[in-house]
């Protein structure tokens, strides 16, 4: 919430009562998480398996990250549907 751009605060304050709202969000302990083999993403970067493999077990339809290079990845091998945080905040705003 101390984000400086009034986009990026709009969506905090979006996420954080979709969080709080158990009827629109998923929330997955560790034991939750199937545990998947690394090679089932080993295309990723290995610090951020662990995301995809709650993304797997939440069946997101989306993953917004600022990691660039983890979305180049997960682009190049077609398997997660992933949006950099900016262009997504860019989508919502034109959309909302």
């Amino acid at each position: 919430m101390t984000a400086t751009s009034p986009a990026q605060r709009e969506v905090s304050k979006v996420m954080h009562s979709l969080l709080r709202d158990t009827e629109r969000c998923i929330r997955l302990e560790q034991d939750d998480i199937p545990a998947e083999s690394l090679t089932s993403y080993d295309w990723a970067p290995e610090e951020d398996v662990y995301l995809l493999q709650a993304y797997s077990a939440a069946n997101a339809d989306l993953l917004i990250t600022t990691d660039e290079e983890l979305f180049e990845k997960a682009r190049e091998c077609g398997e997660i549907a992933c949006r950099l945080r900016d262009e997504f905040l860019s989508f919502y705003e034109a959309t909302g």
